[in-house]
């Protein structure tokens, strides 16, 4: 574990950072910046937490929880490169979530969590996933959709949204969502 405490204290990986028995948890009070390539054994997760600013990858930076979890929170915004996983988790507080230039698999995963206060990815970068079951919420007004590429087929197990129906002289309504059944 690395905790970066403190006004403005950030961590930087810019060299491979592996783990053969165990966990790696990067928390830094400001942000982020993953340089290289993070790695745990079988039965490590990674988590990483940027708690006061941006975590950002580079596209060409792989973070690897081997038969395990990834967990990326960022008070801002998340820039993902490439993440393989169990399970993964991408949080971005009050920001957005962008696909990192140069990514090759943004999200390799069974299960994948998206939830961001603003846009997650763009009609032009695409988040690409090979995941089987995906949930994903952008709550915020920067929304554009979530574009996602995914390489099969997914599971969407429940979405809940707001719709919004053009009348014929052409205002528009909202539309509520669906009630939980």
């Amino acid at each position: 574990m690395l905790d970066a405490n403190g006004a403005g204290k950030d961590i930087t990986v810019n060299a491979d950072l592996e783990s053969t028995t165990g966990h790696i948890t990067l928390t830094a009070a400001d942000a982020i910046n993953i340089n290289a390539d993070l790695t745990t054994a079988s039965t490590g997760t990674i988590s990483l937490d940027a708690e006061g600013s941006n975590l950002t990858m580079l596209g060409a930076s792989t973070i690897i929880a081997t038969n395990s979890s990834a967990r990326l929170n960022a008070a801002n915004t998340i820039t993902i490169g490439n993440v393989i996983a169990t399970d993964v988790s991408l949080v971005a507080d009050t920001g957005s979530i962008i696909n990192a230039a140069g990514s090759t698999m943004n999200v390799s995963a069974s299960n994948l969590r998206i939830e961001a206060d603003d846009q997650i990815a763009s009609s032009d970068r695409h988040l690409s996933t090979t995941v089987a079951t995906l949930s994903a919420l952008s709550t915020g007004t920067e929304s554009a959709g979530i574009p996602i590429a995914e390489a099969d087929c997914i599971t969407l197990p429940y979405v809940t949204g707001r719709g919004t129906n053009v009348k014929t002289d052409p205002s528009t309504t909202h539309v509520p969502p669906p009630l939980n059944r």
